[in-house]
């Protein structure tokens, strides 16, 4: 049972999991050339005695924020054993790998490469090379949330040693967190007295419930103006000015963003539009544009909420285009939206069209139609690989269903549309 859980768990992980007993690896993963964990000796050595300088389980993270954990089951018997070759056994198979630094009365669960943010090509060449892995075996690394880890690692635990560890626990044995509870209790009361002192809060939560209620309501030019209004008003959110206007965008955009929600916006559209100024504004050190972006998301986050409201579509035909957008690169059937929705296909297509004043496969079309033509603007892709990627059956097809919506052909839409900067 256990040898099923931990091959699974790998497997849902896109990581590696090992058991080091005995100079003996047992290896639950199909692949190990790729894997620091099975390549390197001494970062095994250090993960074993990480595991046993504590009772939580060990959590390393590396100078690329990669995380690799280890959990220590006791055994019962012998003496530590002697750094040198190790036999590993993977599916039935003996295999030899590079020596270890570990209690032969113990039993050490790796598991990892665990990574907590997207790198590039080039990095990832370093992370690699820093465990000695071949270069032919490099490949990209499954991102994971913080959070995600912490997770798996107490779920790790449990598996193998029947003790529980809450997400808090983790952090503080393994000091992945750089600031302290205490010291972050005190550092909140001394920003509770600066800010009585300095009385920087002065904006009503009924103002700010106003403008979430302009953007629930549709209403752009009400929302934008009490956003600006509200510039004057806000607290400190920042070490200086650039990072202030920068959170202000980030706590806006993402407010407004569950008013459009809760106004009958998708989540998904909403979330969309939210992270795309998000992130824009984030990476911006010009403060007029910070604001300009956070304008703009109001503004059409609020004008998806008014357009939602004059569509007087029923929620069939718009969870059936919410099916379409997010499922438009796979096959699309009738019987299968209407299944999910409940009710008949013959029922579905004919509310759809009535509502809409377009066939469903038109519908389908057009959303395949839009999602190529902004490849053909902002992609090198080729023709054939952009009609395989949006689902349409054949190239010759896709000419023609793009060229009946566009009214040119695909080849010279990107020549028409494409920015200078895309061009070489």
């Amino acid at each position: 049972m256990q040898s099923y859980i931990l091959n699974h768990l790998a497997k849902i992980l896109h990581t590696g999991i090992y058991c080091l007993r005995e100079d003996k690896l047992t290896v639950y993963e199909e692949n190990t050339a790729y894997n620091p964990i099975y390549k390197s000796g001494e970062l095994r050595a250090k993960l074993s005695r990480g595991a046993n300088a504590q009772e939580e389980p060990y959590i390393f993270m590396d100078e690329y924020q990669v995380l690799f954990v280890c959990v220590r089951r006791d055994g019962g018997r012998g003496k530590a054993s002697k750094p040198g070759g190790v036999s590993g056994r993977k599916n039935g198979r003996q295999e030899k790998v590079s020596g270890d630094d570990a209690s032969r009365d113990a039993e050490y669960f790796f598991m990892g490469p665990l990574c907590t943010r997207h790198m590039g090509r080039v990095e990832r060449h370093r992370f690699y090379h820093a465990y000695e892995v071949e270069e032919d075996w490099e490949k990209g690394l499954h991102f994971h949330a913080l959070m995600e880890v912490l997770q798996a690692a107490g779920m790790f635990a449990k598996l193998l040693t029947g003790r529980e560890y809450a997400d808090q626990e983790l952090v503080d044995a393994n000091n992945l967190s750089q600031v302290t509870r205490e010291q972050e209790e005190e550092e909140l009361t001394r920003f509770n007295i600066k800010s009585e002192d300095e009385d920087v809060y002065r904006h009503t939560y009924q103002e700010e419930r106003k403008l979430l209620d302009m953007v629930k309501d549709g209403n752009v030019q009400e929302a934008v103006r009490l956003s600006k209004e509200m510039d004057t008003q806000i607290g400190k959110l920042g070490p200086d000015e650039t990072a202030h206007w920068r959170n202000l965008l980030v706590v806006s955009v993402s407010l407004c963003a569950r008013a459009a929600i809760e106004g009958g916006v998708m989540p998904y559209v909403a979330y969309r539009v939210s992270g795309f100024y998000i992130n824009r504004g984030s990476e911006c050190n010009d403060i007029v544009q910070i604001l300009t972006y956070r304008n703009h998301a109001v503004e059409e986050l609020t004008k998806m909420v008014r357009a939602q409201k004059t569509r007087h579509h029923t929620s069939y035909t718009e969870r059936c285009k919410d099916y379409v957008r997010k499922n438009y690169r796979e096959k699309i059937y009738l019987e299968e939206i209407a299944e999910t929705l409940g009710i008949s296909g013959s029922y579905l297509s004919r509310l759809f069209k009535k509502e809409t004043g377009v066939r469903l496969q038109d519908f389908v079309n057009e959303v395949r139609v839009e999602k190529a033509a902004n490849l053909l603007i902002y992609s090198d892709e080729p023709l054939p690989r952009i009609a395989e990627y949006v689902n349409f059956p054949s190239q010759s097809y896709f000419g023609k269903i793009f060229k009946e919506k566009k009214q040119m052909t695909p080849r010279q839409y990107r020549e028409t549309y494409k920015p200078t900067e895309f061009v070489e």
